[in-house]
């Protein structure tokens, strides 16, 4: 036969990877894009945020001076996102695990093609010739 069947065996281990990795291994390669883009712009924001918290500068005022009331407000609303985001980071790569291990696929079959030594190959059809001639004209017929 010149077509093989292959079985192409999935691992557990590569289902507990992030960014969708185990949902590519399922062949569910639209739910794999999502788990990948969706977790990559939680993380990115989640350390944006945290560097914007970070590079914060609060100008040296007393405590309880009122023009410092901004800068705090900004501090903790850039704390409170960069907390939130991260949750929801860590839920999601969670919830990709999880769908992956659920919904694993231990293995699939597919076959592809393979080259036969020429001692199996089947024989090449005769090439057929014939000349006939008659008080009307001549004819030629091959066959292959």
């Amino acid at each position: 036969a010149q077509n093989e069947r292959v079985i192409l065996e999935n691992s557990r281990y590569l289902a507990v990877i992030p960014f969708g990795v185990g949902q590519f291994q399922n062949e569910k390669d639209a739910l794999g894009i999502f788990f990948a883009v969706t977790e990559v712009a939680l993380i990115g924001a989640a350390i944006g945020t945290y560097v914007a918290w970070d590079s914060l500068d609060l100008p040296d005022l007393e405590p309880d001076d009122p023009r410092l009331e901004p800068f705090i407000d900004r501090e903790e609303a850039l704390r409170i996102a960069n907390q939130v985001l991260f949750g929801v980071a860590v839920g999601t790569i969670l919830a990709g695990l999880l769908e992956a291990q659920l919904n694993f696929v231990p293995g699939r079959v597919t076959t592809r093609e393979r080259e036969l030594p020429p001692e199996l190959l089947p024989p090449d059809p005769p090439v057929e010739v014939q000349v006939g001639v008659s008080p009307f004209g001549a004819d030629v017929t091959v066959r292959f």
